[in-house]
């Protein structure tokens, strides 16, 4: 891939994932001590072995999912993000993917944070499989910058581009023998 290569990952998942941390860490290297949860999205860009990566988190509270369909317009890559420790990551993981799947053909990966914290007992390598997508687990306070990559770059490096944007333009309202019609149909 040439150094112009830009990939857009977005991260999604409930409220307290980790989505936000995991972009701290790639992005700054840090590991944030308190994190608010994001409202709408947030966007942070890094660069690493000669690619840009765009990377835009997803707000995990319900009263935004609305807006999430436009986000996944040009996604190279959506990470679905779940807490390890958490009862319900399993079912998170599985709307989550269904979700993705309404909105994108673009690859999914299934990103199982805070493997750092005593695990609630869930067979990712079975959730993953059935789910058809790989995952990786990942610590936000455990692992560095560059282990993070070291994880999630293949799959990004072997992620074609997403085909270009072509905008749909509506010209007019066409009328049929059975009155109008709406845009374009």
């Amino acid at each position: 891939m040439s150094a112009t290569t830009t990939m857009k990952v977005l991260l999604v998942g409930d409220v307290g994932t980790g989505k936000t941390s995991i972009v701290e860490r790639l992005c700054r290297d840090r590991v944030p001590e308190y994190v608010s949860s994001t409202i709408g999205f947030d966007f942070r860009t890094t660069e690493y072995d000669g690619m840009t990566y765009n990377f835009w988190d997803a707000a995990g509270m319900e009263r935004f999912r609305c807006i999430l369909p436009m986000y996944f317009r040009g996604v190279s890559m959506t990470w679905i993000v779940v807490d390890s420790s958490s009862a319900d990551a399993a079912c998170q993981a599985r709307y989550w993917a269904l979700e993705c799947r309404k909105h994108t053909d673009r690859p999914l990966v299934l990103v199982v944070n805070k493997s750092d914290l005593p695990a609630a007992g869930h067979d990712w390598t079975a959730i993953a499989a059935e789910l058809g997508i790989p995952y990786v687990r990942a610590s936000v306070k455990s692992n560095s910058q560059l282990e993070w990559f070291a994880k999630l770059i293949p799959f990004l490096k072997n992620t074609p581009s997403p085909p270009p944007i072509i905008p749909h333009i509506c010209l007019g309202i066409r009328k049929t023998n059975d009155g109008p019609s709406s845009c374009c149909s």
